[in-house]
């Protein structure tokens, strides 16, 4: 036990290291008290490092603690906390304590506190509000022979005059340049001479203080513009149709602006100069927009958006008669919907990526976006049932609880194609996916085929890590947390989400099934997941029957038709040649707000679990034939500061305590930590978070160094750091 206790209070001490403040949260004491106590002097007694200012009798309280006067609320933190009284200027308590070092004259220190009103000790049933003059003072030792106020002007307050909601606490915190070497904390209500406020009444708690040098070595940042001037910066050598690769610039942003905007076709127009014969101009002009044409498909747009022609000298749009009005005329232009594609246009998708994708939650209108930010409760904030259904309990315990990542390994080693789903507002399902990537990697499945994947996301696997313009769940943390295992691991990842034309010509190919050509809905999921399959069947056939392990939508599992409709591995049996996809489902025994399964609560796992008889997979399905092959219950969701458990699955990742109020944020607050190494502005990023009050912010993240973008509704800032 003595070991233990070490472990702890080393643990502790460790936690506080480059806190100033010895015994911060009161948690080290003498002696314990069972009630209020008489005087100053007694707290001193009491507790460890901390004493009083005057003769006021500071109270120190622990869960022990009895008064008639009040119930005490629970800590802040730990067990122990102070209490101060304070009536006006005749009797004001305070916390005194001697700092661990003196303070250096002109070095800016951060300080916080929390604080909580009793609203039972008063006798008034307002809560008072807080004043300028009841905060942090920084001075010499001083003790003062009454018990009345003390006069000097604290150099950290609150910053503004709100009323305190009573028993709950607030953060207290501000910066500050030390002029002198003080070496003493004090905190209470003061006076300031010189601007004096109406003094507060009642009982406060008071526990974890903090005081640490502060060197702000955050960033202001704003989007940088990478729009060109226009888009008109499209080259070509003299007279030819060649394009320089100064052209590319603006052609990439066309690329992320249509692949942003899929619904949207674009005309190409080329134009040039009045220099030379009309005819050759028009052939030129043609040329020059069949060569933007082609870079664009070449970069993954469907050829069947884009059209181009050349109107040779016929449009100028300034003079011929010198050579910068000539310059101007010699362009491409881009119509969208016949209006003209502007700059302003490009800049909404490609500059704003961070604000798009990750807003804050009171802005956001689909809800599977509250999971780019983290925000998991707006989501299960339903609380789903916890009624045991005792049939599916017995039905259950008939099978065997198998672990989930194992039994499924152990049937991939004789496959050659993996279908597993999606949860699309179950980030845990792609955690536990990633989780066996190593694994699938080392069966042979080296191809990962992503649905979510649009078919412009080519340059994935060269650049090295997802970006929001991948997909549109691809923007979520975990999401992008497993394409970045792949890629790490060394998948090659496509994408086999087909194109408009692509599915045009399926759907012809399918109405010659009878049963489809009837029902127009099934015709469109089963033409859409026919695509898919031939796009995976191909990719295996262009690399020697490669083995591939394919990420699927939720529906994208079943080897069966459901009400007609036929999905992906249905497709992959039926085309393959002789395929049998191994088809696991992981998103029908999860937790869920609309319809959750008897068999979820049935079960109660506390790990990803298969239950399993005869080596076959418990399914609950109505079919006469399992839809899938395995079957995957997840275990409920568990919350540790704000976070889901699964977040950190393997375990091994590391908390980065984040405190906004050091950067002088308001809130919302959102944060957004990337990989240094990785173009934040373009990234899906690593983890994201939206904090809605002052309680530190908790980031999981694997060793690494990193970059985080903070921003409320008027300030953003990055700031770099390591994780050992």
């Amino acid at each position: 036990m003595k070991n233990l206790t070490f472990l702890f209070i080393f643990l502790w001490s460790y936690s506080w290291s480059q806190n100033l403040v010895p015994n911060p949260s009161f948690e080290e004491y003498n002696h314990l008290p069972n009630s209020m106590l008489d005087s100053g002097h007694e707290f001193q007694k009491m507790t460890k490092f901390w004493s009083a200012a005057n003769l006021a009798s500071t109270d120190l309280i622990s869960p022990r603690f009895k008064t008639k006067k009040f119930k005490a609320i629970p800590a802040h933190s730990g067990n122990l906390m102070a209490g101060i009284v304070i009536h006006g200027d005749f009797w004001s308590e305070y916390v005194r304590i001697k700092l661990r070092e003196k303070l250096v004259p002109n070095t800016t220190y951060y300080v916080e506190f929390w604080v909580a009103y009793n609203k039972d000790y008063h006798k008034s049933k307002i809560a008072p509000k807080q004043n300028s003059n009841f905060g942090a003072y920084f001075g010499k030792k001083y003790f003062q022979k009454d018990t009345k106020v003390i006069h000097v002007k604290p150099q950290v307050s609150p910053k503004s005059n709100t009323q305190f909601t009573p028993n709950k606490w607030i953060k207290i915190s501000g910066s500050f340049t030390a002029e002198t070497e003080d070496n003493y904390l004090y905190i209470g209500q003061f006076i300031d001479d010189s601007n004096p406020t109406k003094l507060m009444a009642g009982y406060f708690y008071v526990d974890d203080v903090l005081v640490e040098r502060f060197i702000d070595v955050s960033k202001v940042y704003n989007p940088k513009n990478t729009t060109p001037d226009g888009l008109n910066n499209i080259y070509f050598e003299t007279d030819k149709y060649d394009l320089l690769p100064q052209s590319f610039l603006v052609l990439n942003d066309m690329v992320k602006y249509l692949a942003k905007n899929p619904s949207i076709n674009v005309e190409i127009i080329g134009h040039t100069d009045s220099v030379g014969e009309g005819y050759h101009n028009q052939e030129l002009s043609d040329n020059r927009a069949k060569s933007v044409r082609n870079y664009l498909i070449n970069n993954g747009i469907d050829k069947n958006r884009l059209t181009s022609k050349g109107m040779g000298s016929s449009k100028p749009i300034a003079t011929n008669e010198t050579e910068a009005g000539r310059q101007e005329n010699r362009r491409v232009e881009f119509l969208a919907s016949s209006e003209l594609v502007s700059k302003r246009d490009i800049r909404q998708v490609d500059q704003n990526e961070i604000d798009i994708n990750y807003a804050f939650s009171k802005s956001v209108k689909k809800p599977e976006n509250f999971l780019n930010i983290g925000r998991y409760d707006i989501l299960m904030k339903c609380n789903p049932s916890e009624n045991i259904d005792k049939e599916a309990v017995r039905t259950l315990k008939s099978y065997s609880p198998a672990n989930a990542k194992q039994f499924i390994l152990k049937k991939a080693a004789t496959k050659n194609i993996v279908c597993i789903n999606d949860g699309r507002v179950s980030p845990q399902t792609r955690i536990f996916t990633k989780n066996m990537l190593q694994e699938f990697y080392d069966l042979g499945f080296h191809h990962l085929a992503v649905g979510d994947l649009l078919p412009s996301a080519t340059k994935i696997n060269s650049r090295g890590y997802p970006a929001t313009t991948d997909g549109k769940y691809i923007k979520e943390p975990a999401f992008g947390e497993m394409i970045r295992e792949a890629l790490k691991i060394g998948f090659t990842i496509f994408p086999y989400a087909p194109t408009t034309s692509e599915i045009k010509k399926a759907k012809n190919i399918l109405k010659k099934d009878k049963s489809l050509s009837k029902d127009k809905n099934a015709l469109s999921i089963s033409a859409n997941h026919w695509c898919r399959a031939m796009n995976i069947i191909r990719q295996i056939n262009r690399n020697n029957g490669i083995k591939v392990l394919v990420y699927t939508s939720v529906n994208g599992i079943n080897e069966l038709p459901i009400n007609n409709r036929k999905y992906l591995a249905y497709w992959l049996r039926k085309l393959g040649k002789g395929t049998d996809p191994l088809t696991i489902d992981q998103v029908t025994m999860l937790e869920s707000c609309k319809s959750q399964s008897p068999f979820v609560n049935a079960a109660n796992v506390n790990l990803p679990t298969v239950f399993t008889k005869n080596g076959i997979s418990f399914n609950d399905s109505q079919l006469e034939h399992k839809p899938s092959d395995i079957q995957v219950f997840h275990p409920k969701t568990m919350y540790e500061k704000n976070r889901p458990n699964w977040v950190n699955m393997d375990g091994k990742k590391r908390k980065k305590v984040i405190n906004l109020d050091k950067y002088g944020f308001t809130y919302p607050c959102l944060l957004l930590a990337y990989k240094k190494d990785e173009d934040f502005e373009a990234a899906v990023p690593i983890d994201a978070i939206e904090v809605t009050d002052k309680r530190k912010a908790h980031l999981l993240l694997y060793p690494g160094e990193y970059r985080l973008v903070m921003k409320d509704r008027k300030n953003r800032k990055t700031l770099e750091f390591t994780i050992n």
